[in-house]
């Protein structure tokens, strides 16, 4: 197993080849839950439109998923613990997935992406997804992002407002 993962995380560091592509499909499949989750990291540090998509069907499968008597978000299942991880490795890459869409019409995978890096408590996934929203515009965008601001932060302040002084230099705020 020490080995399999080893391996896989090297197919990580190099662009996808159909034999890669084939081994990670058949390390997704495998028996070990480990290797199973190196192959999910593996798919994130691809990180192409495919990979994506990829990883956003484990959060889906792992969200649909029964929790029986669990009350956490992500139970002791297959489906909780991939949708869990396949979470982590695919917020990184939602700020520079953010920007490129941002020049361009929202889509409703962008929009999907926004409200997933809004609902992360980092603040760098908010920012990101916050100038996507801007750059959108359009009243449907702004009065959305002001709802969520307020709901979530319980703050009427304008978020335009909070973003200026969250970017302000620390050295600017002391002056």
């Amino acid at each position: 197993m020490r080995e399999v993962t080893r391996r896989l995380r090297l197919l990580g560091s190099r662009p996808p080849n159909p034999e890669a592509q084939e081994e990670l499909a058949a390390a997704l499949q495998s028996k070990w839950w480990g290797v199973r989750m190196v192959a999910i990291e593996t798919l994130g540090r691809w990180g192409g439109p495919e990979q994506v998509h990829e990883l956003k069907a484990f959060i889906a499968a792992g969200v649909g998923a029964e929790t029986g008597s669990c009350d956490r978000p992500f139970c002791d299942s297959w489906e909780h613990a991939a949708a869990e991880r396949a979470l982590k490795v695919l917020l990184p890459l939602l700020p520079d997935r953010l920007l490129a869409a941002s020049g361009n019409e929202p889509t409703v995978e962008s929009m999907e992406e926004a409200q997933l890096a809004l609902r992360n408590p980092s603040w760098t996934l908010q920012k990101a997804a916050i100038e996507a929203l801007e750059r959108w515009g359009g009243a449907g965008q702004v009065a959305w992002l002001q709802s969520w601001w307020r709901r979530d932060h319980k703050s009427s302040v304008p978020i335009s407002e909070i973003m200026l002084v969250k970017n302000e230099p620390q050295n600017a705020k002391r002056a």
